[in-house]
């Protein structure tokens, strides 16, 4: 009996409540799952439309670039690189249109995509800087085509295209990580082989210096073989050649070519380039820039050239008048330099003012910019400077 009792004590510590009812009941029948949000619909719609259009985004993309970003003059018209370039940007499509999606493993799948894009770009010969604009561009024609897939699906609300624009710009960022990583990881594999091998060129003349050396003060020889002009000959000429790795393989390029130094590139390309991208602040005042087909094919640095360059179109922008034309001409070809001139029709008699950021930018690399007659004048280093550290020295005089 007292059993019973303490039984029926603890009885109402395990009775049923109506919140237990319930949760046993949602057990047996699940409730249904909420509906997707209309923005994960939107996302799979235009993941779907991305798909589709992805082979014709790379083709335009791969023609477009060239233009973004001006390759070296010997890939200009290389069908191989162009085929391959399409390729790429199909799967980069196709990987942000997975993220889109959300699919189990489809970050790794546009990180690996973004890793392979920027390793090949550095074997291509592509600059960092320049495979951040093709990534740029190729995110624009992606959000372009997704524009004109909402403009032709009108449920969803200016939000839900802004949450869309979200995703593909948080895409593209982990994208773009991926490549930078995958391009300086491909320059340092480079520069640890040039390491490697610059080693090896060091090693062998001063193996042969320390040799002649240990020869020429070992007292057991006997002193006509110690001071025997051949073995001075030997350490002068191994020094000569130390001196000469050392000035060409550790100068002040050695860590920026090729993937961020000088290359020769069409500077008209470069000018085209310019012109497309201000092409809106042109239209503002119904300007046209003319870009003179005599612009050379030169050795600069691409990126410091553009950037220059912008920064004197604007400024000739801004000082031209309605309705009129801004010239990017070649003004003089020099023997270790080319003067692009950039001249325009001066509003209210005042030219273009040289800009402080551009001036600085040529200063550097020991270029010019200056205001010449109502024009701009940009005096661009085309060919290697000689290292200021490492000058090379007179090892004959030097004993």
């Amino acid at each position: 009996m007292m059993l019973n009792a303490v039984c029926a004590q603890r009885a109402p510590l395990y009775s049923r409540t109506p919140c237990d009812a319930a949760h046993s009941a949602s057990r047996r029948h699940p409730a249904p799952h909420p509906a997707p949000p209309a923005v994960s619909k939107l996302a799979s719609y235009i993941a779907d439309v991305l798909s589709r259009e992805a082979v014709a985004i790379g083709a335009r993309w791969s023609t477009q670039a060239r233009f973004v970003a001006p390759r070296p003059a010997a890939s200009l018209s290389a069908a191989a690189e162009r085929a391959e370039a399409v390729a790429a940007a199909e799967r980069l499509v196709h990987a942000v249109a997975g993220v889109l999606r959300g699919g189990a493993g489809s970050h790794d799948t546009v990180m690996a995509a973004g890793w392979d894009a920027g390793a090949g770009a550095h074997e291509r010969g592509l600059s960092l800087d320049y495979l951040l604009k093709e990534l740029d561009l190729l995110a624009a024609m992606v959000l372009y085509a997704a524009e004109q897939a909402l403009v032709e699906d009108h449920r969803a609300s200016a939000a839900d295209g802004m949450e869309l624009a979200r995703r593909v710009q948080r895409a593209f960022s982990l994208l773009t990580l991926a490549a930078s990583k995958g391009f300086t990881h491909g320059y340092l594999a480079r520069l640890h082989r040039e390491c490697r091998d610059l080693r090896h060129e060091l090693r062998n003349p001063l193996g042969t210096i320390r040799s002649a050396v240990a020869l020429m003060a070992d007292e057991r020889v006997p002193p006509e073989m110690r001071n025997h002009p051949r073995f001075q000959a030997m350490v002068l000429r191994n020094a000569s050649s130390l001196d000469d790795v050392i000035g060409q393989r550790l100068g002040d390029t050695m860590v920026l070519a090729p993937a961020f130094g000088p290359r020769e590139v069409s500077l008209r390309q470069i000018a085209l380039a310019v012109r497309r991208e201000l092409r809106e602040q042109a239209s503002r005042k119904a300007c046209e820039v003319v870009v003179a087909d005599t612009l050379p094919v030169a050795l600069v640095d691409p990126t410091e050239f553009e950037l220059a360059l912008t920064s004197a179109v604007t400024a000739a922008l801004d000082a031209a008048p309605w309705h009129s034309s801004v010239e990017v001409t070649l003004a003089e070809r020099r023997e270790r330099s080319a003067v692009v001139r950039v001249a325009c029709e001066a509003d209210g008699g005042a030219g273009p003012v040289p800009l402080d950021f551009a001036r600085a930018l040529l200063e550097r690399s020991g270029g010019r910019l200056w205001a010449e007659g109502g024009c701009l004048c940009l005096e661009v280093p085309t060919a290697g400077r000689a290292s200021a550290v490492h000058a090379a020295h007179d090892v004959a005089g030097a004993r």
